[in-house]
């Protein structure tokens, strides 16, 4: 059941990608579909206001004066959308399409100038930055075409405008508009295998950080298709897997790219990926053990305080009525140093011996240990 739900959800992703997502890019079903800033003028009329437009089979028919007529692009005898442009490089024509992430689409028209004089300079734009533009020719269709790669998923706004502003001429035609998906290639899913943790990061496992594994998340079993690896410092792989070693407190891009050999086709996708380090120090008190009695100045506290990733402790504090700061050796990671001695009086005294250890990442732990202390009254 799980492979052909596989197979169903790869099926209606390549479905989609293939699809002209622009609704009416034709115009053949009207005024329908999009947005524009110029202002709709249906009839007739030979002095048209600039920022105006119309979607019609004629251009003549639209305004007298253009000198001869133009027709659609898409078969010679449908609609068009046709435009007397405006003084302030206002939009044409927006509309709003969903995209992928990852996935590389091309935006594409053709165009046309209704009028020898002052020939409009059409600006293609997705979410209000260029993409390229095209200068008209008089009464010839052109195409407009150009890629641009998504880099997250959700909605985009297409739109168009002129950047000549002339008041003579600048008249223009769009038809067949579209905005598809150049590869039939789903984006590759990047999955990181180590587990993250609080911080929303690898967690180290070591001194030098950890060992990043990452693999194809929806790999697709062809020997056509390649999965190539790389990362922000310049590592590489090709495969199905990519590991490679990131420090404490450090963070990379991984990127990765599926190509289908035989078409060509690529898709792209990227992670980030930090390393942190989030475990405290372990704190092992050797003695005393909890419940010991020591008489008189005789009270030695030996530790032994471990931390896989932070090597470098090398203090530690002790609380017994008061705080003191004690040396590790750091080679083992031990200390024994020799405790005050009890207040004269010949009860026994319970006394709590408080560790606390931090690493270099402000991590911190403690320990606590009861003892009974007794005063030494021929001392």
């Amino acid at each position: 059941m799980r492979t052909i739900m596989s197979i169903m959800v790869l099926l209606i992703g390549l479905a989609n990608a293939e699809a002209n997502l622009v609704v009416n890019g034709d115009f053949e079903s009207g005024n329908t579909g999009f947005i524009s800033s110029y202002n709709y003028i249906p009839h007739a009329n030979q002095y048209l206001p600039s920022g105006s437009y119309f979607v019609g089979d004629n251009s003549k028919a639209w305004n007298g004066n253009f000198p001869q007529p133009m027709f659609d692009h898409t078969s010679g005898s449908g609609l068009m959308l046709l435009g007397d442009a405006s003084n302030n490089r206002s939009i044409i024509w927006q509309q709003t399409v969903d995209v992928t992430a990852g996935i590389e689409y091309e935006f594409s028209g053709w165009v046309a100038s209704l009028y020898y004089q002052s020939l409009p300079n059409l600006e293609f734009m997705i979410d209000g930055q260029a993409i390229g533009s095209i200068l008209t020719h008089n009464l010839t269709w052109e195409q407009f075409s150009a890629t641009w790669i998504a880099l997250q998923s959700g909605p985009v706004v297409l739109s168009i405008r002129d950047l000549n502003t002339a008041w003579l001429g600048n008249d223009f035609a769009i038809d067949d508009l579209s905005f598809e998906a150049t590869s039939t290639l789903l984006p590759p899913v990047i999955q990181i295998a180590n587990p993250t943790n609080s911080s929303g990061c690898v967690e180290a496992t070591g001194f030098g950080g950890a060992v990043i594994t990452a693999s194809v998340g929806n790999l697709i079993d062809d020997p056509s298709i390649v999965y190539y690896w790389s990362n922000s410092e310049g590592e590489s792989a090709v495969g199905e897997e990519f590991k490679f070693e990131l420090g404490v407190n450090e963070s990379t891009i991984i990127f990765l790219t599926v190509e289908d050999t035989l078409t060509g086709e690529m898709a792209s996708s990227f992670e980030q990926v930090c390393v942190s380090d989030t475990t405290s120090p372990e704190i092992i008190i050797i003695s005393p053990e909890y419940g010991d009695t020591f008489t008189g100045n005789n009270l030695f506290l030996d530790v032994r305080i471990t931390d896989a990733v932070d090597l470098s402790i090398e203090n530690y504090t002790v609380s017994i009525g008061s705080t003191a700061t004690y040396p590790l050796d750091p080679g083992t990671g031990t200390s024994r140093v020799k405790l005050s001695k009890p207040a004269p009086g010949s009860a026994p005294v319970p006394t709590d011996i408080l560790i606390i250890a931090q690493d270099v990442s402000g991590n911190s732990s403690s320990a606590t240990v009861q003892v009974m202390q007794v005063h030494d009254s021929s001392k």
